[in-house]
């Protein structure tokens, strides 16, 4: 019984893993998204103020 249940918590635990791993992925493409448009921005006001 203490096996099955075991079990049954790291079977939890790996899909709350997976999960916070997939939220994890989306913000840094998020992050990275953000950082390219921040230079992209940087590179038009350094080109306007020539």
């Amino acid at each position: 019984m203490a096996v099955a249940s075991l079990r049954k918590n790291l079977m939890r635990m790996n899909e709350r893993l997976k999960l916070r791993i997939k939220e994890l992925e989306a913000r840094n493409e998020y992050l990275e998204m953000e950082n390219a448009l921040e230079k992209k921005l940087a590179e038009i006001r350094r080109r306007n103020t020539r």
